[in-house]
């Protein structure tokens, strides 16, 4: 029945936040729009055969033309494939990193954007042979 997920994210410059994503976190921008107001809206994806996107409206016009929405940030955890060096390269292109944190099967760290929303990363641990 569906075949994609596209998460909303509302934030309060979505311009600013889509650099962000696409210049710091690596993301794609594969769509640039107009909503409501001539707000920006901004579509972005890990990959461009990625299964999954985000979208990002502007908080302000949404909350004036569908007050009936939750537009709090959604817990997002996104996977990887070493903890450790995604954190590094983050780290490098100066976003807010915290420290990686052992799982038991995965390692996971976490992120904020430059509104202060955190977000998480993980990478599964190799099994050690016997």
């Amino acid at each position: 029945m569906f075949n994609q997920v596209e998460i909303m994210l509302y934030v309060n410059d979505p311009e600013k936040c889509a650099k962000f994503w696409s210049e710091q976190v690596g993301f794609i921008v594969k769509e640039e729009g107009e909503g409501p107001d001539q707000s920006k809206t901004y579509l972005l994806a890990a990959s461009e055969n990625a299964e999954s996107s985000l979208r990002l409206f502007d908080r302000q016009v949404i909350a004036k033309y569908s007050p009936e929405l939750d537009l709090a940030t959604p817990s997002l955890l996104f996977s990887c494939e070493d903890v450790k060096a995604t954190r590094q390269k983050l780290l490098d292109k100066g976003v807010t990193v915290g420290e990686v944190v052992d799982m038991g099967s995965a390692e996971t760290c976490n992120f904020a954007d430059p509104e202060g929303h955190y977000f998480a990363f993980k990478s599964e641990k190799e099994e050690k042979q016997l």
